[in-house]
Order: structure tokens, then C-alpha cells, then sequence
């Protein structure tokens, strides 16, 4: 699946039959919902689950509901209408309608002035008695409608949606699926520059994990020991039992493994590695991370176990010849957890920077290099190119443009060593791959 600039300024996604090479419109995500009419420049964001059978994107979408302020007009917050309900009293003579908060968490009857229309009127709760304390005197409610952030999840094949607005403004991003279950929810708290005169030191990035078919969520911090304030916040085990962040112990920064289960770290990397992105789980037991040794300025990949063992599986100065390789990009783990696709940026002998991408077998700690390059910038692939393994299959898809006007999706089949390539519009981004219908 990927997204095209269509007539106007407006994007269109669309799907390519990889079997047949079709390409056809996606309406699932060009026209979501029919009564909101949400236009496909407005869905952002777009990831598709492990499987390839749900999509989330964020998106915003104008929601009614109450605005609650004070009589200065200072504070001012928007609830859902879902949360309250318009009540009338007549024993009141300059007030009669009120706005109620319905929480079941809280026996308190606040009553916010109100001034309902037509429809609202028509509507509303009689109540008989209303006490001089329940009246919120400083505040005033009146309805109105706002462009709320919002989580979509929709099927593969558009027939399901489920709508979450974020009306506490919990998270500011979707980090995508975290397994087929759980998506990542971003909120950019490690945005706070430290001001030493008033000694506010920022908080990390924050990753909400959401289950929106159940509503659990489990919301990560910086409450671990020695956690390093960095732009990448704690990375979670499949199971969610353990948790990697970057520690600061020792004046030492490294990668440490806490057993959320027992409350106590259980490995952690060598003290002689600099750890510069987030690790990645390849199961619940171990995960890899990108080093550079002290004494190399040459990056590799490493494992680390929830027993303490590192271990190296990439010898990238030895396979390439180059004085310097750096950075190792974030990997992508294949469907069935065998590969690591990654990139590298080395120095080539006419001293001008390239970058490559390449395969890792976990098993044989074996490194396979199919010639593919980039010139781009690989932190930026949602504009300049894309890259995803296919559901199913040890097949992964990548999308680069060799010129403005041209493009191509390159299918990469790992097991046989293959590479199959398509030509595509300029301006296509790729998203992911859907499983088949």
C-alpha cells in the first residue's frame, strides 16, 4: 500500500497487486467514513499491523462537544459530550440550565451554567433540587465543536472502524503497531528545553501502548534508575515483561534490560559500547542494538540476552574496507524473525558517503549484501523512500527514486536471492503491505 499525489494538493492511496502488478485505488483510507467525509490528506501517519489486516493512522476530526472556561476566560478546557448531560432545574431564577459531569468515579454533583440551544433544550434532564454548593460559580459552559487529534483503526478492507479522539491530548504521534494488538502512541515530552534558572529538567518521550479492540493501555516513563533523558523513550519486550532504556550509571551510558516482573535490572551492554539509537526485540528473551566500540569508528550490531550475554553478528569494517561506518540504521525484523534488514553509511575509497542496504541471517550470523543503494537520507524514509517486509513472507519491499520523475518498488526475495523490480509514479511513498484478500 502506498500513498500518490493525485488532482490538486489531495493524496491517493492506493494498493499494487505484487502477484499481478495492478495498481488500484484504496478507498478504505481515501474516503474512510462516509458520513465524515475525511479527506485522504488527512490521514497520517498510516501503518499497517503485522499481519497486514488492520491499518492506524491519526488524523483530526471535528468533534462536538462542551466547552467549560472561566468567567475570565483564562482557562478553558473541551470535553466530550459523551461525559455530561444538560439538566433543568426551576428553582433558579437567573440560572436554570446546567451542564453535569456523568463519573461514576465521583459522587460530586458540579453543576457548570449553561446555555443550551434549540435541540439541547429539548433534550435536557429535570431535576428538582439543585443545592447553592453544587453551582460552579466561577466557571460557564456553552457547547461548540473543535478539531480533535484522533486514532483510527480501520480493516484491510475498510468494512471496520473504530474512531478514538484524544481529548486530554494524552499523545502527540503514532509510532506505529507495536505487535498485532498494540499501537504506539507518542507523546513528545522530551521537547522541554532545560532551563537552569528555574531547574526544569524534561522528561523522556513517552510511548503509550494501546489496544484499542480491549481500551488497555500501558504508558512508559522515566522512572527507571539512572534512565538517560534522550529522544528515544523505553523500548518494551513483545511481552511487555521486560523494558530496554539507555542508563546513565557511572557517568556511563548503557543499554539495560529491567525486569518490569521482578523490579530489578537483569543485563546490561559492555561498558566500552556507545549506544546511539533504540534497541529492537527479537523475541522476548534477547534484542539487538547498534554500538560503536571505543576503540573502532565503525558501528556493528549486536545482541544482548535477558541473561547478560552480548554477542557481535556483523563484521562491517572487515566486509566493506572502510575507515569509517556509521550510523546503522534502525533494523526491521522479517515476519518470521530470522532476518535483519538494515542500513549502513560507510566512506567508499573515492571518500564520498554511501549508503547500503543490508541483510542479517540471525541464525548463521551471516551478512548478505544485494548491491542496493541510496542516496538519500535514510532518517527520513517516509519522504524519500520506504521499506517494509511483506506479512507472510521473507519477501521485503523497498521503494527508491533514481531520478525526480522516476521510481521503483524493488521486492526482495531473501530466501532465494532474488530481486524483482516495478516501476511506480513519482511521488509514491510506501506504507506497507497488506495481507491477501
Amino acid at each position: 500500500m502506498a500513498k500518490t499525489a493525485g488532482d490538486g494538493d489531495n493524496l491517493l492511496w492506493q494498493t499494487l497487486n505484487l502477484r499481478t502488478g495492478d495498481v488500484e485505488l484504496f478507498d478504505a483510507l481515501n474516503k474512510p467514513d462516509e458520513e465524515l467525509l475525511l479527506p485522504p490528506y488527512r490521514a497520517y501517519e498510516v501503518s499497517v499491523s503485522p499481519s497486514g489486516k488492520w491499518i492506524a493512522y491519526s488524523t483530526s476530526l471535528v468533534q462536538y462537544g462542551y466547552y467549560i472556561q472561566s468567567r475570565d476566560g483564562v482557562q478553558v478546557k473541551f470535553v466530550p459530550r459523551e461525559n455530561y448531560k444538560i439538566v433543568y432545574t426551576q428553582e433558579q431564577e437567573d440560572q436554570k440550565w446546567f451542564l453535569q459531569e456523568e463519573d461514576a468515579r465521583s459522587l460530586d454533583k458540579i453543576l457548570y451554567p449553561f446555555l443550551p440551544n434549540e435541540q439541547e433544550r429539548r433534550n435536557g434532564f429535570f431535576i428538582e433540587e439543585v443545592k447553592a454548593e453544587w453551582i460552579a460559580k466561577d466557571w460557564i459552559a456553552h457547547s461548540g465543536t473543535k478539531e480533535i487529534a484522533t486514532l483510527v483503526i480501520t480493516s484491510s478492507d475498510g468494512k471496520k472502524n473504530f474512531y478514538f479522539p484524544d481529548w486530554n491530548n494524552e499523545w502527540q504521534g503514532l509510532g506505529g503497531w507495536f505487535n498485532e494488538h498494540n499501537v504506539m502512541l507518542i507523546s513528545y515530552v522530551g521537547a522541554v528545553i532545560f532551563d537552569p534558572t528555574r531547574f526544569q529538567i524534561p522528561a523522556n518521550d513517552q510511548i503509550i501502548l494501546f489496544n484499542p479492540f480491549t481500551g488497555e493501555k500501558l504508558i512508559s516513563g522515566d522512572a527507571y534508575p539512572g534512565m538517560v533523558l534522550s529522544l528515544w523513550p523505553a523500548v518494551y519486550s513483545p511481552s511487555m515483561r521486560y523494558v530496554a532504556y539507555l542508563s546513565s550509571a557511572n557517568f556511563k551510558n548503557s543499554l539495560i534490560i529491567w525486569d518490569r516482573t521482578k523490579n530489578q535490572p537483569v543485563a546490561q551492554t559492555p561498558a566500552d559500547h556507545t549506544i546511539s539509537i533504540p534497541p529492537l526485540w527479537i523475541d522476548d528473551t534477547a534484542l539487538v542494538y547498534a554500538a560503536t566500540s571505543k576503540t573502532s569508528d565503525t558501528e556493528d550490531l549486536f545482541s544482548l540476552n535477558i541473561e547478560g550475554k552480548s554477542q557481535r553478528l556483523t563484521d562491517l569494517a572487515s566486509a566493506f574496507k572502510s575507515p569509517k561506518i556509521s550510523p546503522v540504521s534502525l533494523p526491521r525484523l522479517s515476519p518470521d524473525q530470522r532476518f535483519l534488514a538494515f542500513w549502513i553509511t560507510y566512506l567508499t575509497e573515492d571518500d564520498s558517503l554511501q549508503n547500503k542496504l543490508l541483510f542479517l541471517d540471525i541464525q548463521r550470523f551471516k551478512t548478505y549484501d544485494y548491491c542496493i543503494t541510496y542516496n538519500g537520507n535514510i532518517n527520513t524514509p517516509d519522504r524519500e523512500t520506504g521499506w517494509t517486509w511483506l506479512p507472510e513472507q521473507n519477501y521485503l519491499v523497498l521503494m527508491t527514486y533514481q531520478r525526480e520523475t522516476e521510481g521503483q518498488v524493488q521486492i526482495i526475495d531473501i530466501s532465494r536471492q532474488k530481486i524483482f523490480h516495478i516501476p511506480v509514479s513519482p511521488g509514491t511513498v510506501l506504507v506497507g503491505g497488506l495481507s491477501p484478500r
